[in-house]
């Protein structure tokens, strides 16, 4: 796509073009020479610089130095309130679209939450190494000892563990990371097995306000820059 912006710009040179780099670039190994991180930046920085404007995350190692202060706009993580992911669902419209997702899991013989009986605790995340996955598993096997010591709740009663999302068409980690999420469970989690919901869902904007919606708690991952 970044090819586009010199033909636009040489039918349409009066058209603004906005850049969005949606993707981790590593400033620290784009200028190491014979790198293919330095080929391929090479390649896309003499289109992108054609741009009226580059548009990246917060974070300092997203932004090559090539990149001029007066063209660089920062764009933190942010949430759209007028999609269909944040609009408040009524109870019947909850209770349908669980049941759309306890179908899900029947027909991949996964788990099922037992809500409404049962609370449980949420991470909506594609399945990638950035999202920290085992370490969800691991904070909740801790979560569940410290309740089982207090003797507050009965086992049968302990909130569930939901795992869920999916992963982008070009992702090749997407399978990897959810086939490692899987064996991780039956290795070294296998006491809360059956309590620990792990689902690929396709896209869909009331499926998901419904799961965030009627949870307990939602576990928020983050990427650590050094």
């Amino acid at each position: 796509m970044p090819g586009l912006i010199p033909l636009i710009k040489k039918t349409r040179p009066d058209l603004p073009i906005i850049y969005r780099s949606h993707i981790e670039i590593r400033s620290d190994l784009i200028h190491k020479k014979g790198s293919p991180q330095e080929e391929v930046w090479d390649y896309l920085w003499n289109n992108i610089k054609h741009a009226d404007l580059f548009i990246s995350h917060p974070v300092r190692n997203f932004v090559p130095d090539d990149v001029p202060v007066e063209t660089l706009t920062l764009l933190g993580a942010a949430t759209d309130w007028l999609d269909g992911l944040n609009k408040k669902l009524g109870i019947w419209d909850s209770q349908y679209y669980m049941g759309e997702f306890r179908s899900m899991c029947v027909k991949e013989k996964m788990n099922e939450l037992g809500w409404p009986g049962r609370r449980y605790v949420v991470q909506v995340a594609r399945f990638d190494p950035a999202k920290g996955i085992p370490h969800v598993l691991e904070s909740y096997a801790k979560f569940r000892k410290l309740l089982t010591a207090s003797g507050k709740l009965e086992e049968s009663h302990a909130p569930q563990l939901l795992v869920c999302g999916h992963g982008a068409v070009d992702d090749p980690d997407a399978s990897i990371i959810y086939d490692q999420v899987i064996h991780l469970i039956a290795s070294k989690y296998e006491e809360y097995s059956k309590d620990i919901i792990v689902m690929r869902i396709p896209p869909s904007d009331q499926r998901k306000s419904t799961i965030l919606d009627t949870r307990e708690v939602i576990l928020i991952s983050t990427r650590v820059q050094s």
